[in-house]
């Protein structure tokens, strides 16, 4: 009742059925779907639709679409087209199920439907066909299904529905004009209903034809991405027998403040900062995974060292002969001492562990590093998954401290932001209009016989009037990331641009605790108004006492080398072994030494002297999360890429599932 001609775009009807019931279903035929060439079904008596497209692995509707007037029960002799979507046809004339291969392809910046067909050597119809329900309107990091079929030809086909000119079907397709009239001489600039038009195919499907045939049309593999293989010497099970490893401990142990200590004095009173007892968990988690695989049958010396900030004593250590013969060294803990031995275990060709610093100078400049703590450059890739998952239709902005500083790294954390978000976001009329009505009502003069006035919404004037004469309607806003400068500008452009209609995500870069408890304050003060949840970026988690309150209020989450979760049954071993033995809990020192020292040591039983090159091929499980290493630029170097995803839910943390999952040995 409440419809008026003309029937806008969008709007929603509804259309009553025929009183006797529904009538039998009509398909549209529809010629631009292909079907297999040069051969026709003959139906014989008895022969019903359902039957013949089970026959084909096709539908009902899909046979009566590429025939013009069928019924779903055809007369026996009709001769019928089958489309080209489940059978094909050998030379002998007998029926072979057509592969059905699928590539998940992202949607890159500037592509269209038509463009990334052409690439792939697809046609729009295959397309749509692999993907239910997708329109020809793609947007930017969309996953597509993409069939992988036999390329037959350098073109594929398109048909023209309505006159149009040359120059629109290239755009459709990102070629030049050209490219088409070099396979299409007889075609004008004038394009008419019912003509053809060849479309030569992109590099991926040329690159895709050659492959099949140099390898004799092998099957493609289902995926795009491939595993290498395991290396012989990396696949062997059997430790390395006859044979007494030794490693270097190199830990800061102070001890010549030890020498000085008055025990009573120190027992009397707590002792703050106390430089020597700062990393002996870190100490005793070692020595419990040294136990364990003494216990296992290797054949261990541990060599343990006072190395701490002191150069001077670092050069005495590295003056012994014996740490010469190290098949291991784990540490330094200090980056000044750090740098000092590993240029020592480069010139030996000694691996060497850097277990808790995030410094990415460590395997850039040395020759056998092998860093533990996650690389930063890791989080991107989990932001690909993260924010389409949790955060999907939000409007992100990206807080910085400053311009300069880590430029590069926010570079790059743009564009993979931006690579993910529509380029528009839309509202229904209504909403809009009842917010403007909720913002002209808090002001305390505003009486409700006054119209609505304009208001600001993500950077928007609205004039509310025109919402209200189309409620059914939806406006478009633009959804790129919002950029913002913390020195320069505050929270000005994220007042300016927050919406109150959705989730505003704000990432916030960087390692300053009073730059990061700053903006959280502020962004705090707007929660009465705004949805706001926080990403912390890059290594939150070497921040203590953040108020827990505004974490909790803003949900936020943030990527962390270290989780310990008590409800796992290893955890709880480890915690009741090592107070048996040290009449103390692990601190996390303690879970840190005991997981790389068990894991750098089985891996050394198990590989020796090709350590190095076969980690990457042994991601494992911690007590705290898990070591996937791989390769840097440096041949030798390692850097672990996993991190914890942790979430601040009911006033607690929480651990998101992996986004990236792999094979795992338990450790």
């Amino acid at each position: 009742p409440l419809l008026s001609v003309p029937i806008r775009k969008g709007e929603y009807i509804k259309i009553p059925v025929s009183p006797g019931g529904q009538q039998e279903q009509t398909v549209s035929f529809n010629p631009d779907i292909p079907v297999i060439p040069d051969y026709r079904h003959t139906v014989v008596s008895g022969e019903g639709l359902e039957q013949i497209a089970k026959k084909y692995n096709t539908t009902p509707e899909m046979i009566m679409a590429v025939n013009a007037g069928l019924s779903r029960q055809p007369d026996s002799g009709t001769r019928l087209r089958i489309p080209r979507q489940g059978m094909e046809l050998q030379k002998d004339g007998k029926k072979v199920p057509r592969q059905k291969q699928i590539i998940r392809y992202k949607v890159k910046r500037k592509e269209t439907l038509y463009s990334i067909a052409r690439e792939y050597g697809v046609t729009i119809d295959e397309l749509y066909d692999a993907n239910p329900g997708i329109s020809s309107k793609i947007r930017t990091g969309q996953v597509i299904n993409i069939p992988r079929t036999t390329i037959a030809d350098t073109y594929i086909v398109h048909r023209i529905s309505r006159t149009t000119k040359i120059q629109k079907v290239a755009r459709l397709y990102k070629i030049p004009v050209y490219e088409i009239l070099n396979i299409n001489p007889s075609l004008g600039n004038k394009l008419y209903a019912g003509q053809t038009v060849k479309i030569p195919v992109g590099n991926k499907a040329k690159q895709a034809a050659a492959k099949e045939m140099k390898e004799s049309k092998k099957e493609a593999k289902e995926t795009t991405e491939t595993v290498p293989p395991v290396p012989t010497h990396c696949s062997k099970q059997k430790p390395i027998t006859g044979k007494t490893f030794k490693v270097a401990l190199m830990l800061p142990l102070f001890l010549e403040e030890m020498d000085s200590l008055n025990t009573a004095r120190f027992l009397s009173s707590p002792q703050e900062g106390f430089k020597p007892f700062r990393f002996i968990h870190f100490y005793e988690g070692a020595l419990m995974a040294a136990d364990l695989l003494r216990e296992q049958g290797m054949q261990l010396e541990l060599f343990v060292y006072d190395v701490d900030k002191s150069i001077t004593k670092t050069a005495k250590v590295l003056q012994n002969p014996e740490v010469r013969q190290m098949d291991l060294i784990i540490g330094p803990f200090y980056s000044q001492s750090f740098d000092q031995v590993a240029l020592f275990a480069g010139n030996f060709n000694i691996p060497i562990v850097n277990p808790l610093s995030f410094r990415a100078e460590t395997v850039r400049k040395y020759r056998t590093v092998i860093k533990v703590k996650s690389g930063t450059k890791y989080q991107a890739k989990l932001l690909e998954t993260i924010i389409p998952e949790y955060y999907d239709g939000a409007k992100v902005f990206l807080v910085s401290q400053t311009p300069y500083k880590d430029a590069d790294k926010l570079v790059e954390l743009q564009n993979t932001i931006t690579a993910l978000l529509p380029p528009q976001i839309k509202y229904s009329n209504t909403d809009i209009y009842n917010l403007a009505v909720a913002v002209a009502h808090r002001d305390e003069d505003f009486n409700d016989s006054d119209s609505i006035p304009p208001y600001t919404l993500e950077g928007k004037t609205i004039l509310p009037r025109l919402y209200a004469t189309y409620p059914t309607d939806s406006t478009a806003f633009e959804n790129g990331l919002s950029r913002v400068v913390f020195l320069k500008d505050g929270l000005k452009p994220f007042m300016q641009t927050a919406s109150p209609l959705r989730t505003n995500l704000v990432l916030i870069y960087g390692d300053n605790k009073a730059f990061v408890m700053d903006v959280m304050n502020k962004l705090n003060e707007f929660r009465d108004s705004l949805n706001i949840k926080i990403i912390g970026m890059p290594t939150w988690e070497r921040f203590n006492n953040l108020d827990d309150v505004q974490a909790n209020n803003m949900g936020l989450l943030y990527f962390s080398t270290f989780y310990r979760d008590y409800s796992q049954a290893s955890t709880l071993d480890f915690v009741a072994a090592f107070k048996q033995r040290f009449n103390t809990e692990p601190d996390p020192y303690g879970f840190s030494g005991y997981n790389i020292t068990r894991y750098m040591l089985s891996a050394l039983y198990r590989y020796g002297r090709s350590l190095s090159r076969c980690l990457p091929h042994t991601p494992a499980k911690t007590l705290t999360g898990f070591y996937r290493f791989e390769k840097t630029n440096k041949a030798r170097n390692l850097e672990n890429t996993y991190w914890n995803i942790l979430r601040y839910k009911d006033y607690g943390l929480e651990k998101l599932p992996d986004p990236l999952p792999f094979k795992t040995q338990e450790k």
